[in-house]
C-alpha cells in the first residue's frame, strides 16, 4: 500500500547546546530543539528518507538517507573485483552513485540576490602602528559570481553566500545565508558513459547557480531517461 503525500513534523532536542559558556561564576547554557520535517519516497530497491532539519538561529539543514535492499549484479572472477565486492557466490555489490538535485529559490530582503565567494588569503602587511615591521597573516578576498556557472566545492575554496544585492545588516554586512556542504561528492563520479547523456547535466557537478526563470522549475523529467541526447527537460541548457 502507497500512502502519497504523507509526512512527518516533530521537535527533537539535538544532541548539541545551541550556545553554552563558563565564566568565572557561572555558566549559562541553551538548549537545542529543531523543527523536523520528514517524508519517505520509495523508488526500485530504495526508500529514502528526507529530512529538512530547521534550527532556532534561522539556519536550515537538508539530508537524505537511503535504507532497502542492496542492489546486487552477478558477480565475475575477472571482472567483478574492481567494480565491488563480492557479497555471496556470484553475487557482486556493485558501485553505483545516487545522486539527488535539490533547486532553492532565495528571496533574501528582496528578488535581487547574488552569489559571493569569501576565501582567506595569506599576506604581508604592515599596520600603522608598528610601521617598521611586516607581519605575515591572513586577509579575507570576496568576488562575486557575475555568471550562470557550474561549481565544485573543492574549487569554492573559501565560504559561499547567497546575500541581498540591496540590503546590509546593522554592521554594513549583507543579509545572506551561507552555503554548507556536510562532505563527500555530490556529483557522479563516471564521465561520458554510454547509458546516460545529456539528461542528467545536473548530476556532473556539486552546485549550480542559475538566475531565477519561470520556464525553468525542474531539473529533470520522469521520461528523460527515454532520450539520452533530446531529453523533454535539458539541464545543460539552463547555464547560460
Amino acid at each position: 500500500n502507497y500512502q502519497n503525500n504523507s509526512y512527518c513534523a516533530f521537535e527533537f532536542a539535538e544532541d548539541s547546546p545551541l550556545a553554552r559558556h563558563t565564566a568565572s561564576e557561572y555558566a549559562g547554557v541553551t538548549k537545542n530543539p529543531t523543527f523536523n520535517l520528514r517524508t519517505i519516497s520509495t523508488i526500485g530497491n530504495y526508500d529514502y528518507n528526507f529530512l529538512y532539519k530547521f534550527y532556532l538561529d534561522g539556519t536550515f539543514e537538508v539530508s537524505v538517507r537511503a535504507a532497502g535492499f542492496i542492489q546486487g549484479a552477478y558477480y565475475n572472477e575477472e571482472t567483478g573485483s574492481p567494480f565491488g565486492y563480492r557479497i555471496n557466490k556470484v553475487l557482486s555489490g556493485s558501485f553505483h552513485d545516487h545522486v539527488l538535485n535539490f533547486k532553492a529559490d532565495f528571496d533574501i530582503a528582496g528578488q535581487k540576490n547574488r552569489v559571493t565567494n569569501t576565501a582567506l588569503k595569506s599576506t604581508n602587511f604592515t599596520f600603522p602602528w608598528d610601521p617598521e615591521t611586516v607581519y605575515s597573516t591572513k586577509s579575507k578576498e570576496r568576488s562575486v559570481v557575475e555568471d550562470e556557472t557550474y561549481l565544485n566545492w573543492a574549487d569554492a575554496g573559501g565560504v559561499l553566500l547567497i546575500e541581498s544585492a540591496e540590503q546590509n545588516n546593522t554592521w554594513n554586512n549583507p543579509k545572506a545565508y551561507r552555503v554548507i556542504f556536510p562532505g563527500g561528492d555530490a556529483r557522479r563520479i563516471a564521465q561520458n558513459t554510454k547509458t546516460i547523456g545529456v539528461n542528467a547535466e545536473w548530476a556532473n557537478h556539486d552546485l549550480t547557480f542559475t538566475k531565477q526563470k519561470d520556464t525553468e522549475v525542474f531539473s529533470s523529467h520522469v521520461f528523460d531517461a527515454q532520450d539520452l541526447q533530446d531529453p523533454i527537460v535539458n539541464f545543460g541548457s539552463y547555464v547560460d
